[in-house]
Parts: structure tokens; C-alpha cells; sequence
């Protein structure tokens, strides 16, 4: 599967479209998000998984587990950025 075709995938699941409706609307959370997503790709990574471990742990559902880990690849990461960045100012995701 190509890296395309995967990224379409993860943005079609709704646990991950929730996660990004939630970052724009709540700022704890786009606050939380937008710490994780400008740390370096290792820092991201350590703290991604420690926070999907911690998910595990409390019985989280498997779809915001899901969701969670596609912020590993750092190139959704640089998406997901853009979009909570522009929703925060307002900006049409689109420009």
C-alpha cells in the first residue's frame, strides 16, 4: 500500500477526524496536540507511544489508539499541524 492510499485511509476513519473536530474546538487539547506535533520526529515518537501505552493500560478504544499512533508518520503529523494551526486562526483549510 502506498503512503497516499495510507494516508487516506487513517483521514477516513472517524476516531481521527473527531481527533482533529476536538483539537480545533477544545484549546486543552489542540494545546496538548500542538506540543506533541512540534517536537522532533524521535521526541514525537517516544511520547506518542508512551501516551498509546498509557491508552492500553486504561482500555482505551482501539480506534483512538489508532488514531493517536498515525501521528507517528511524520508527514500526517505535518497535516495534522496545518489543520488544527489554521482551524485555532480561523484560516479555510483550503488556502
Amino acid at each position: 500500500m502506498s503512503r497516499d492510499s495510507s494516508t487516506r485511509s487513517i483521514v477516513e476513519k472517524e476516531a481521527f477526524i473527531t481527533l482533529l473536530r476536538v483539537a480545533c474546538d477544545d484549546p486543552e487539547v489542540y494545546g496538548w496536540l500542538e506540543k506533541i506535533l512540534l517536537l522532533g520526529d524521535e521526541q514525537r515518537l517516544a511520547l506518542l507511544r508512551s501516551a498509546v501505552l498509557k491508552m492500553q493500560i486504561d482500555g482505551a478504544p482501539e480506534d483512538y489508539i489508532d488514531a493517536l499512533t498515525s501521528l507517528e508518520d511524520s508527514e500526517i503529523a505535518e497535516k495534522v499541524y496545518e489543520v488544527i494551526f489554521k482551524c485555532q486562526r480561523n484560516i479555510p483549510l483550503n488556502h
